[in-house]
């Protein structure tokens, strides 16, 4: 039987059997779950390498669903704490490799890959209390912050990344312009709850 029966042959069959077909392709499935999985995951790699259309759904999915992958991400680092602490003993040069590529994965998508021209530019100081970066260290154990001037940042309708529109600002500094924006001045919300707890 040369390849052209056996073509025909299993037309044939397939069309006669379709039940008989299911059963068969089901049973293969369950047995070779992990052999199917790591061969989906390559052809997807291959297909979606150098896709527009791909990209841009998985922009507009991202989207979408940014609740559902900050909480996946939650739930992943509360399982896996324990061998992130024993991955970070064994590989550190490894480990800040990765927490590196993160950082600038995350400067692109908030400042368009300009934080660190805006922390130089403003000799990483707030520019309002003229707070250092090692004393923003110190007191609230994190790294001074960038904001956008204008307030379109990276979950407005159209982002403004450029330099002009950024600088460096202290956490203090960063809340009480943001709590402005919002028409949710701080001075004013003590003042209005001090006057609640005299008119009671």
């Amino acid at each position: 039987m040369d390849e052209e029966q056996l073509r025909i042959y299993m037309e044939k069959w397939r069309e006669n059997y379709p039940e008989k077909l299911k059963q068969y392709l089901k049973k293969y499935r369950d047995n070779n779950k992990k052999i199917l999985k790591n061969l989906n995951k390559e052809r997807y790699k291959k297909y979606a390498k150098g896709n527009q259309k791909v990209k841009e759904y998985k922009k507009v999915w991202d989207k979408k669903n940014i609740d559902k992958i900050m909480e996946y991400r939650k739930k992943w680092y509360e399982e896996n704490i324990d061998k992130i602490r024993e991955f970070k003993k064994l590989n550190p040069e490894i480990y800040r490799q990765n927490v590196k590529k993160v950082l600038d994965r995350i400067n692109k998508i908030r400042f368009g890959g300009n934080r660190k021209d805006v922390l130089e530019r403003d000799n990483f100081r707030c520019v309002i209390c003229h707070l250092s970066n090692k004393q923003h260290k110190e007191i609230f154990n994190c790294s001074i912050t960038i904001d956008h001037i204008d307030g379109n940042g990276r979950n407005s309708k159209n982002p403004n990344n450029k330099l002009d529109n950024l600088r460096t600002l202290c956490l203090v500094c960063h809340g009480e312009i943001d709590c402005r924006r919002r028409k949710k001045n701080p001075v004013n919300i003590l003042i209005a709850e001090r006057r609640n707890l005299y008119k009671k």
